[in-house]
């Protein structure tokens, strides 16, 4: 069993950062045993020990099995319903099985008992974020670097999407920047400072983070098509036509990318009819990874004339408004 330490006050053993009355204490006090000792194949039969039946869960969760640590979670909360760590812990579990609404309740609950608790905040977030919730995700990264900020990278990252998308572009910006400073020849992290820089119109100030991410990273079509359309923005003619070139060798390449290329800027640049439908069809991919619909068949206009339409999502001041 996990030996507790010499006061209540002090941090749990299991790592947690909470103190130890708030954590496996609280286990202990809902039903003392010594079960939490025994591995998962000698866990408790029945719902008289919590902490057994969250250890349980925790190995179970570790082995990739999350609907028996689901089980386990649940028994251990029929006689600790209110303990954080379990909730949390199971909130996890949901995740990996599929469930992502009742994870949401989970973490939510244990913010409704602890607020502050950073554990659940951030798993809260990173739900809201894979939902493309990015208002949410926002305003529950706010929450979690208001108690902590020496987050590591990829939660500053998820954070700064979360502003970009929801449209506070200041503090993304700021976000991201406080990432590079972290990690200074991160490509994608260099990107997303130049794509922040151009949704503001701030062209000159995205040349030197997308040149940089274009060198560090010369076959990201996204930086380059980018890069090209600040530069255009400019009249900063020189070398433009290379970057055209190798736009189109990146797009009419049957190599896949990381980095989806954005349509719209290339509408203004000289590339073939062809590269634009690719480009295209790429980004539709990325937005809605699905099969393609057959194409539907449609009359020939009595009259013999072609008439096209355009259908877009961004309505603001013309078609290819950024």
């Amino acid at each position: 069993m996990m030996p507790p330490p010499a006061s209540r006050n002090a941090p749990c053993p299991c790592g947690s950062g909470k103190r130890f009355k708030d954590c496996h204490g609280g286990l202990r006090d809902a039903e003392p045993g010594t079960a939490a000792s025994l591995p998962v194949e000698d866990r408790a039969s029945g719902p008289s020990d919590a902490e057994a039946h969250f250890l349980a869960g925790n190995r179970y969760r570790e082995l990739g099995q999350p609907r028996d640590a689901i089980a386990e979670y649940e028994a251990a909360l029929d006689t600790a319903p209110d303990n954080t760590a379990v909730l949390n812990n199971l909130g996890l579990a949901l995740e990996a099985a599929g469930e992502r609404d009742l994870a949401l309740d989970c973490y939510r609950r244990v913010l409704t008992i602890d607020p502050v608790q950073m554990d659940a905040l951030g798993n809260l977030a990173n739900v809201q974020f894979a939902r493309s919730d990015f208002n949410a995700s926002a305003e529950s990264f706010d929450r979690l670097f208001a108690i902590r900020t020496d987050l590591p990278v990829a939660t500053m990252l998820r954070r700064a999407i979360s502003l970009q998308k929801s449209r506070r572009l200041e503090e993304a910006e700021t976000c991201f920047r406080d990432a590079a400073a972290r990690a200074p020849d991160d490509a994608q992290i260099l990107t997303n400072i130049g794509s922040v820089c151009v949704e503001q119109a701030r062209y000159g100030d995205a040349e030197t983070p997308l040149a940089r991410a274009v060198e560090l990273d010369p076959g990201n079509p996204y930086a380059l098509v980018m890069l090209a359309h600040a530069r255009q923005h400019r009249c900063w003619w020189q070398g433009i036509d290379a970057l055209f070139i190798d736009l189109q060798r990146l797009i009419d390449s049957p190599h896949k990318h990381s980095w989806s290329v954005v349509p719209f800027p290339l509408l203004a640049m000289p590339l073939p009819a062809r590269t634009h439908l690719l480009a295209a069809r790429q980004w539709s991919h990325a937005l809605h990874p699905y099969p393609m619909r057959p194409r539907p068949v449609a009359p020939a206009s009595p009259d013999g004339r072609l008439r096209v339409g355009f259908v877009s999502s961004d309505f603001r001041n013309h078609p290819v408004a950024s």
